[in-house]
Order: structure tokens, then C-alpha cells, then sequence
């Protein structure tokens, strides 16, 4: 309304101009004109807003694309710690074995008992340790064909969201344009005629 009232003092002192009072233009052109041009400037701000509105939506879906791909990083890093971890397991459980072997008969039967429990436990961890590795992968695996499946998909939607957010807002630019111009029109009109 602000606006409208600074473009209707414009348009008034125009008129005013040189003491000729409604001569340079009629009110009812002037009252059209003030009323087209408000008209336009709100389909302009709402086209703006609903382009904003879609560039935010990608944006966020940006953002989702981001944290998939940290998910898939996280993933990766776990599939590495299992994978690490598995490999110390089996390690351990290789030398806890090897010491049971070269026990003879000799070694107290304690110290044999504590070596075939240990080596044992160890092989344990080992299976364990092979389990979550396998897990881990899985885990890995998916989160990768996931996050490759979402951002095809993403990519296709994001494209044909940007280009038909980008048409219209060009088919309303156009179309503000065309009756923008004739609005003007209107008024030069206005004022020629007034001035005969």
C-alpha cells in the first residue's frame, strides 16, 4: 500500500506539473495505471516467493544428499574398524594356538589348561570379531548402493524441479512484461490524449 501511494504521489505531481491540473493526464488512466502496476508488483513478489520457496527445497534436499554421504563415510570407517579388529582377533587367536602346540608333556597340566582356555577365548573373539566385519560390510554396502540409488533419483527430481520452477517463473516475467508495457501504454496515451 506504501508503494501504491508512492507511485499515486508520482503520478499526481506529473499531473500537477505546471499548473495545468488534469490536463497532462485523465484519473481514470491514472487510477488504472497505479492499480496494474500494483497488481504486477505483487505477481512479481509471489513468483519471486515461490522461486525462493523451490531454491530453499534444494537446498534442504542438498543437505540430505550431505548427511547420506556422511552416513556412508561413517559406515566405511566402521567396515575399516571391524576389518582391523578382526585381523588383531585373528592374530591373537593364531599366537594363543601356536603357544598351545609347542606345550609338551612336561608343562604342568594348569599351565596347559590356562593356554587350551585362552586359546579358546581368543578363537572366540576371532569369530566374533569375522561376524561384525561381516556385518560391517553389509552395512557399508548398503548405505553405498543407498546413498547411489537416492542421489540418482534425487538428481533427476532436483533437475526437473529447477526447470520447471525456472519456466514458470520466466513464463510470469514474460507475461508481467507484456502487460507491464501496454500498462505504459495505457498511460503515455493517457497523457497524449489529455494534452489535445
Amino acid at each position: 500500500e506504501e508503494r501504491n501511494n508512492t507511485i499515486l504521489e508520482l503520478l499526481r505531481g506529473v499531473d500537477f506539473w505546471g499548473n495545468i491540473h488534469g490536463e497532462v493526464i485523465n484519473q481514470r488512466t491514472l487510477v488504472k495505471g497505479v492499480e496494474e502496476l500494483e497488481k504486477f508488483n505483487s505477481s512479481i513478489e509471489k513468483g519471486n516467493k515461490k522461486l525462493s520457496d523451490d531454491l530453499a527445497w534444494q537446498s534442504s534436499l542438498a543437505t540430505s544428499a550431505l548427511n547420506a554421504a556422511i552416513e556412508v563415510r561413517g559406515a566405511v570407517k566402521s567396515s575399516r574398524t571391524a576389518s582391523r579388529a578382526k585381523t588383531a582377533a585373528l592374530s591373537a587367536a593364531k599366537k594363543a594356538q601356536e603357544i598351545c602346540i609347542t606345550l609338551d608333556r612336561s608343562t604342568p597340566s594348569e599351565e596347559i589348561q590356562l593356554a587350551q582356555a585362552n586359546a579358546s577365548k581368543t578363537q572366540s573373539q576371532a569369530i566374533h570379531a569375522a561376524v561384525v566385519e561381516y556385518e560391517a560390510n553389509i552395512a557399508k554396502k548398503r548405505a553405498a548402493v543407498s546413498l547411489a540409488h537416492d542421489i540418482q533419483c534425487w538428481n533427476l527430481h532436483r533437475k526437473k524441479c529447477i526447470f520447471d520452477s525456472c519456466y514458470e517463473m520466466a513464463l510470469l516475467q514474460n507475461n508481467i512484461c507484456h502487460k507491464t508495457a501496454n500498462m505504459w501504454e495505457n498511460l503515455r496515451d493517457g497523457l497524449i490524449e489529455s494534452s489535445n
